[in-house]
């Protein structure tokens, strides 16, 4: 983003050919200078304040604004890097309007022309000022008192959660000074390829074992044992059936016996019982 270098963009130096104003188109060049003309003020505040000042007067950059302004500087990085000779404000509105569009949008809102030609801060620089920012509250926390006294028995009290959380916040600048993250990341890489070469190994081991020959070998191994089940399976069918007609069989010679005895039973004259008992 912009303000990377050690130089700034030059905007309104017209004697300067590299100067924004001269690197625009005619139609934009001209919406520009009527907007500092009628806003003067705006064209001079800092981007904190010439978001406050557009906020207050019910101006706040909208969404498109935020857009146009990133497409903007993001082409004026590119023309400038390449040392092209003008912007072209049809590659500038690519993905957000057209060129006539954004004409006409210059042209009805002169005001947010400010907000466009506001020079956006280095990224790099922002995330510094983030970090250094952030130190700052860490060292505060590191500066708060972990004791305290009971307020009845006056003995000495240890706040362990914020004693835990110094000895984290410690302990994590200390692997960022001394290099422990970086040694780790390499030790998992180390580790990570010494696994993905075993199982390579692996790999070819089951390939060797597997081979064509012995998958085949092995079919007919299979086949073998098949027909052999078969086989098996219909003897042993035949000797059941067999088994039960044996069955059968000796059950109905059975049953034959049984009523030949019942017929001769019944043959048999009945003695008198009366003739006997006199």
């Amino acid at each position: 983003m912009v303000g990377s270098g050690h130089e700034g963009p030059v905007l309104w130096d017209v004697d300067n050919p590299r100067s924004l104003i001269n690197m625009v188109t005619p139609v934009f060049k001209r919406n520009v200078l009527e907007a500092k003309e009628a806003f003067p003020d705006l064209f001079l505040m800092s981007e904190s304040e010439l978001f406050k000042t557009l906020s207050r007067r019910k101006q706040r950059p909208s969404t498109m604004d935020h857009r146009l302004r990133t497409a903007l500087w993001l082409h004026y990085d590119e023309v400038t890097g390449r040392n092209l000779p003008t912007m072209k404000m049809s590659h500038m509105c690519r993905g957000v309007m057209t060129e006539q569009q954004f004409n006409h949008y210059c042209a009805k809102y002169q005001y947010r022309l400010s907000w466009l030609l506001c020079v956006p801060h280095s990224y790099y620089i922002v995330l510094k000022e983030m970090l250094n920012y952030g130190v700052d509250h860490l060292r505060k926390i590191l500066d708060l008192p972990f004791t305290t006294k009971h307020p009845k028995t006056n003995k000495i009290m240890y706040n362990t959660r914020l004693m835990e959380l110094q000895a984290k916040i410690i302990f994590a600048v200390e692997q960022r000074l001394m290099g422990s993250i970086p040694l780790k990341i390499e030790s998992e890489t180390k580790n990570l390829n010494l696994n993905l070469h075993h199982e390579q190994v692996k790999l070819n081991e089951i390939a060797e074992q597997h081979s064509m020959e012995q998958i085949e070998k092995r079919l007919n191994q299979l086949e073998k044992q098949k027909t052999k089940l078969s086989k098996y399976k219909k003897e042993n069918t035949d000797i059941e059936e067999a088994d039960i007609i044996s069955d059968n069989t000796d059950s109905d010679k059975s049953v034959i016996n049984n009523e030949s005895s019942l017929k001769t039973q019944t043959s048999k004259p009945i003695p008198d019982t009366q003739t006997d008992m006199f």
